[in-house]
């Protein structure tokens, strides 16, 4: 379930409508659930080393998070 962005132009005396309610509840939905994303690389690397080394030049990997933890297995 997506973020709904929340009412932030209250006005004295106004009501809590059952959209208002809803969007509470989808709010609270999205960070119970938060998204995730799983990706493989396309082949397994090994090594015996015990030091750090390149395991090949072409060997990038670039990570963007909205925030959150991240595993790396």
């Amino acid at each position: 379930m997506a973020r709904t962005t929340p009412k932030t132009d209250w006005a004295d005396g106004e009501l809590v409508t059952a959209a208002h309610s809803n969007a509470i509840g989808e709010n609270l939905a999205a960070l119970l659930n938060p998204p995730t994303a799983v990706g493989a690389l396309p082949a397994r690397v090994e090594t015996g080393s015990t030091d750090f080394i390149d395991v090949h030049s072409n060997f990038n990997l670039s990570l963007t998070t909205t925030g959150g933890d991240v595993l790396a297995a």
